[in-house]
């Protein structure tokens, strides 16, 4: 143990010079002196979460696999009501898919609405397809979904302070998202028409917000990307 007359610090090991100020080192002054055997620390110890999660997703997985067995045994048993078990399965695979795009992208929480809405989508579609189709994941989920993600961020971006640069290109693919959906309307491809044309009129006023509030931000990031 050295001591630095100048910062007036303790400094574990026995180096020469002081690491904040390279003067040079000496013993410690009386009463300063640690005992030789104490344990000491150069950082304190700081208690990991990562265990948490991984015990808390071991405990899911094991609920998932116990859910997906048990209810694929009873169909089995009573295999004359069909083979509900496959929704069950394809469910608690949707689950994971959304959660592992959740874990991934928990850092960023723009990317993490992006992935959520594009796993969301195409699960919906999916799901619809392979059940024999009839349009709910178009007329409904695809509408809904870009509408709540757009309602997210517009919120989300003066709340956690999100510069305009790094918004703008989530928020323009969800607002030409939200104009799918028009599109698919106009082209007779939808049965329910009121979430699309909410979902639209929500695309335009964000679009107007961007616009009004963060037009010169947006444009110098657009001409940046794109070398305009």
């Amino acid at each position: 143990m050295k001591y630095c007359h100048n910062c007036k610090v303790l400094i574990h090991g026995a180096p020469g010079k002081c690491p904040l100020c390279q003067n040079n080192t000496t013993s410690p002054p009386a009463g300063m002196q640690r005992p030789v055997n104490a344990d000491y620390a150069d950082y304190p110890a700081v208690p990991l979460k990562a265990p948490q999660m991984h015990l808390f997703l071991r405990v899911l997985l094991l609920c998932s696999a116990v859910s997906g067995i048990v209810c694929t045994v009873i169909n089995l048993i009573f295999i004359e009501t069909g083979l509900w078990c496959l929704f069950v399965l394809a469910g608690i695979a949707c689950v994971w898919i959304n959660l592992y795009f959740f874990i991934r992208k928990r850092k960023n929480i723009i990317k993490n609405i992006t992935y959520q809405l594009i796993s969301a989508s195409i699960l919906a579609v999916l799901w619809d397809l392979f059940t024999g189709w009839r349009g709910w994941s178009i007329d409904f989920v695809l509408p809904i979904a870009a509408a709540c993600a757009l309602v997210l961020l517009m919120v989300l971006t003066p709340a956690l302070k999100i510069t305009a640069a790094d918004a703008v290109l989530y928020v323009g693919a969800f607002i030409v998202l939200s104009w799918v959906s028009m599109i698919l309307w106009l082209t007779g491809c939808l049965h329910v028409v009121f979430p699309t044309l909410i979902c639209f009129g929500i695309g335009l006023i964000s679009l107007a917000v961007l616009l009004i509030f963060a037009g010169k931000p947006i444009m110098a990031e657009i001409r940046r990307r794109f070398h305009v």
